[in-house]
């Protein structure tokens, strides 16, 4: 190190010897760096990553995929979902149901030594399970859960269980719409058919009255009175008659009825083909993905990597040394002018 007039300068050979003439301070700071965080990095936790590929399923509903005519459906049960589909999935990953079965079942606050009494338990709980537990999508539409543990078991487990709790989850919260669709549609059907049954009763007793027909009847007997004018048959102009006479009290009454009746399996056929819909999506499941990779327990640990740690501690060490040593070199000289001008003055 030289200096002049204009201050301090360094070239090659001058750091060179500028810091074979401190090296001992040098050495021994790296040495200490070194050893520190070798002993450091022992002390760290190895932590473990266990992940899961999926891919998620068309959610097309499965009565129209069944019911419906396959060329007039462009929605498949079979196929693979698409970006809307994964998105739905996320947002049931990352929900606090699939979370607080995880965290009761693995009993994560004793295993994340976190005071489940403490004040801030759950936000910290929370932040723990966001950081250990990630779930992104890949850019093929799929999807990666990722669990990281100090146990690999637990970690596999905890990856394949939230695996399984999205189907689960997700059939839980359709199977709730699906129920009340379904309810509805099987109060309106049983409503019809309790209609049905009353005006076919009614229509009974009509019959039983002697009207089965009131257009065709009417027609055969003003037929038979003609005829039997004409033959002078009194008796059977008497018969016809008090037939007439009963058609004409009940006739209106059977054809109301019959009118409403036919209304009533008119509704009957719409109402029949929304009920075996409701039907098969209430008491029919189908998964909600495709599980490509499942999570198995690692040999290898994730973090800490040792030698980076001991790598980056070591050149730390030996920079902050070095920079030390050039504040304390300054301040030694920087004190000495202070000095000397004091003594002139």
């Amino acid at each position: 190190m030289t200096s002049n007039s204009k201050g301090f300068y360094f070239d090659t050979i001058s750091i060179l010897f500028y810091l074979y003439k401190n090296k001992m301070p040098i050495i021994i700071i790296t040495l200490i760096g070194a050893v520190s965080s070798i002993i450091i990095s022992l002390l760290i936790t190895p932590m473990y990553k266990s992940s899961v590929v999926i891919f998620p399923a068309n959610q097309a509903s499965i009565s129209k995929s069944i019911l419906t005519d396959v060329s007039k459906t462009t929605k498949n049960i079979l196929k693979i979902g698409k970006e809307e589909d994964s998105e739905r999935l996320l947002q049931i990953l990352d929900s606090d149901e699939i979370k607080s079965k995880i965290i009761r079942k693995y009993n994560l606050y004793e295993h994340y030594d976190i005071e489940e009494d403490s004040k801030n338990a759950k936000s910290n709980m929370y932040n723990k399970y966001q950081k250990n537990i990630e779930f992104k999508k890949t850019r093929f539409n799929a999807i990666k859960i990722q669990v990281i543990d100090k146990d690999p078991k637990t970690s596999a487990d905890i990856a394949n269980d939230i695996t399984a709790l999205l189907d689960t989850t997700y059939i839980k919260i359709k199977k709730q719409r699906a129920i009340k669709i379904y309810k509805i549609v099987e109060k309106e059907y049983l409503y019809i058919l309790k209609n049905i049954s009353v005006y076919e009763d009614s229509l009974n007793k009509l019959r039983s009255m002697g009207v089965f027909n009131y257009n065709l009847q009417a027609d055969l007997y003003n037929k038979a009175i003609v005829k039997a004018i004409k033959n002078n048959n009194i008796k059977e102009i008497n018969y016809f008659d008090n037939k007439l006479k009963i058609l004409a009290k009940i006739g209106g009454a059977y054809n109301s009825v019959n009118s409403f009746l036919k209304i009533e399996f008119d509704k009957l056929s719409n109402i029949s083909h929304k009920y075996t819909e409701a039907k098969i999506d209430f008491e029919n499941t189908i998964p909600t993905k495709y599980v490509i990779n499942r999570a198995y327990k690692s040999n290898q640990k994730v973090k800490p990597v040792r030698w980076l740690i001991v790598l980056l501690s070591t050149i730390s060490s030996m920079i902050l040394s070095i920079v030390l040593i050039i504040i304390n070199d300054n301040y030694k000289e920087l004190w000495q002018r202070t000095t000397s001008l004091k003594t002139k003055s």
